[in-house]
């Protein structure tokens, strides 16, 4: 399933690893996703479910979630105080 690389390809031009591990628990399916931006940043997200696929659809939901706000606060704090116009500062001797 190339999800997660959908999504992460979406948001960053740069590569990627990581993992999907996929364990059953009594009735229930819990799918952990772990990547490693090549920016050095970490992401992780789980998701529960009955079925094992859509556990996994959970986690990559909430993978992408955190991609997107980490592609937020990237922007954010690279373009300075936000919102791109110069600030008056006033200044008396």
């Amino acid at each position: 399933n190339d999800r997660v690389g959908e999504a992460i390809g979406k948001y960053f031009d740069r590569g990627f690893s990581g993992h999907v591990t996929v364990i059953k628990s009594g009735s229930r399916f819990s799918a952990d996703c772990m990547i490693r931006l090549d920016s050095g940043a970490s992401l992780q997200a789980t998701g529960d479910a009955q079925d094992p696929t859509l556990a996994f659809e959970a986690a990559a939901d909430r993978l992408e979630t955190r991609l997107r706000r980490y592609k937020r606060r990237l922007k954010s704090h690279n373009s300075g105080n936000g919102n791109g116009e110069p600030t008056d500062i006033a200044y008396t001797v």
